[in-house]
């Protein structure tokens, strides 16, 4: 099994140099370091990471907004190194995101992800995600994306 199960805390900015160095599969966008230094200091119960051995081994950037007068959360991006698949790390981190977008007074919780991304859609409809709807060439003007929902 797992040898070091990791630590899940609250991302900082000094993670920020190890996130924008990962090289990404073909479904991972890695933003700007701003984005993460932004998020990790305006959102720091919803933005985490896992960190492994003094690796950061999985992260998840979020965040609060409103929308038609409903507040909710938002997953920007999360990641989970592929060495580190298959561990829980992911699971760990949407818990941990979930309960502090509960905290917080949200209504549900909202991502995007990419259609042809099998493993990750599957992973969030375990999850108790739905497809909300099916948004055309959201990436890249090329290809579509789903906006999954969870209610809280």
């Amino acid at each position: 099994m797992v040898d070091d199960p990791g630590i899940v805390r609250s991302m900082c900015p000094k993670d920020v140099k190890s996130i924008v160095a990962i090289e990404p599969d073909e479904f991972t966008l890695i933003y700007p370091e701003r984005v993460y230094v932004n998020h990790a200091r305006v959102f720091p119960k919803l933005s985490l990471v896992v960190e492994t051995k003094n690796t950061i081994s999985a992260f998840i950037i979020g965040s609060t907004s409103v929308s038609d007068d409903a507040f909710y959360g938002h997953i920007s991006s999360i990641y989970v190194l592929e060495e580190y698949r298959k561990r829980g790390y992911g699971s760990r981190l949407i818990n941990k995101f979930e309960e502090g977008c509960k905290k917080a007074g949200c209504r549900y919780i909202n991502l995007y992800v990419n259609i042809r991304n099998i493993a990750a859609v599957d992973f969030y409809k375990n999850r108790k995600y739905t497809v909300y709807r099916t948004i055309p060439k959201y990436y890249n003007d090329a290809e579509d994306a789903y906006e999954m929902r969870r209610d809280l």
